[in-house]
């Protein structure tokens, strides 16, 4: 879109008449908001504080154990002159933590929660807070996402991204920051370094580009071939959290914005056909019971020095390795597969295959389309790739698989 540019104050309008409109239709008039002390919560704290007076608004503060930054969180609340309570989640999230492992994970063969699990846990711990407060005080829950962060799918699955209204979802991260100045929010609070505090990296460390050039490519499709293809990638792949959380929100295209994705098909709840078929890469993890029973280049493997690519240390393996490997979906293509190397894995798998898509693992016995044998009490799989694609690699196979085993 040419000659973009960004009006504070026209964005505010439009945020309060939907959420004046929306709260009298719902009979709400009080707030709960988790305060994180970054600009988006910030900004959101805001918002309501100015629409609907400061004295409606609740400012829950949630540190997971010590938070380094709370003062942070603190100052906010004491600009706008908002209440606000602190519930420490550090307390939950271990024990919660310990019983999964102890409880669940340990009757799989599997010592630690993923990676994963710890950076998302205390943002679903948050949720639960937040509706707790919210619905023993009577008020409703504040959503804090902004555009920037839902296109790139850089939130919490029924954690940060969920709530009861959302009036920044349709601004992007560049666009909040401008709000928040135009509010007369302190400086240091709208214009601190993105980081989720769940992670040590910045949000642009984790995404691997910055907020301004993701959004001049959401609002104007600028951007390089590289940024657009990886934006792209993300979304696709991150869309089923967009199609399965609908809360309500101002309208942004009054303002003429162009947005990079309004033309692309929009999955109704429920609709897994349409996850599948917006769904650009598959992750396919196997753990080989007998790695020998592999060639990489016609030479048949070592399981203590093994040479196939992709092929990883994991504890949790029952022989010390999992192949990991991101397929495109449309041709087999495995990514980053190098094209001179041709190999071949047969795999008595059992449950120690999983085929992984968005942030769900299942530990199911092979899809048809990568199996080969049945013995009755478990598939074999045999994967043959050749110019770096999996051989007689079937795209509508994996997308009806996918169709099927989505839950």
């Amino acid at each position: 879109m040419e000659n973009y540019k960004f009006n504070p104050e026209q964005a505010f309008n439009t945020i309060s008449d939907h959420w004046k409109k929306w709260a009298a239709a719902h009979g709400v008039e009080k707030w709960v908001v988790g305060i994180s002390g970054g600009v988006d919560s910030s900004v959101t704290a805001a918002l309501a504080a100015k629409i609907f007076g400061y004295d409606n608004v609740l400012g829950v503060l949630m540190p997971n154990g010590e938070q380094k930054d709370i003062e942070d969180s603190k100052e906010i609340c004491r600009h706008l002159k908002i209440e606000w309570c602190t519930v420490n989640i550090g307390k939950a999230y271990e024990e919660l933590l310990d019983e999964v492992v102890f409880g669940a994970l340990r009757a799989y063969g599997i010592e630690r929660a993923s990676a994963d699990t710890i950076t998302n846990m205390p943002a679903r711990l948050r949720m639960t807070a937040l509706y707790a407060v919210a619905q023993s005080t009577d008020r409703m829950v504040l959503n804090t996402c902004n555009l920037s962060e839902s296109t790139a799918g850089y939130d919490t699955l029924w954690g940060d991204d969920a709530g009861s209204y959302a009036p920044i979802q349709g601004l992007t991260k560049t666009e909040v920051i401008a709000l928040g100045d135009w509010l007369g929010l302190p400086h240091n609070l709208t214009h601190k370094t993105p980081i989720d505090g769940l992670q040590p990296k910045t949000d642009e460390e984790k995404l691997g580009f910055t907020y301004a050039d993701l959004d001049r490519y959401i609002r104007e499709d600028v951007g390089t071939p590289e940024l657009k293809a990886k934006v792209d990638a993300l979304y696709r792949r991150n869309k089923f959290k967009m199609d399965m959380i609908h809360i309500d929100g101002p309208n942004f295209d009054a303002l003429g914005n162009f947005v990079r994705y309004n033309n692309l098909p929009n999955a109704e709840k429920g609709d897994k056909s349409s996850y599948a078929d917006n769904l650009d890469i598959v992750r396919i993890d196997a753990e080989p019971r007998y790695p020998e029973d592999a060639e990489v280049n016609g030479v048949e493997e070592d399981n203590d020095n093994p040479k196939m690519p992709f092929l990883v240390k994991d504890e949790k393996s029952q022989d010390g390795w999992v192949w990991k490997l991101d397929v495109d979906i449309a041709t087999g293509e495995i990514i980053g597969w190098p094209k001179d190397v041709k190999a071949r894995a047969y795999y008595k798998v059992c449950d120690c295959c999983r085929i992984k898509y968005h942030d769900k693992e299942y530990y199911q016995y092979v899809p048809d389309f990568l199996s080969i044998d049945d013995e009755g009490f478990g598939d074999y799989m045999q994967i043959t790739i050749e110019d770096g694609k999996i051989k007689n690699w079937s795209e509508s196979d994996c997308r009806k698989w996918l169709q099927e085993n989505m839950r």
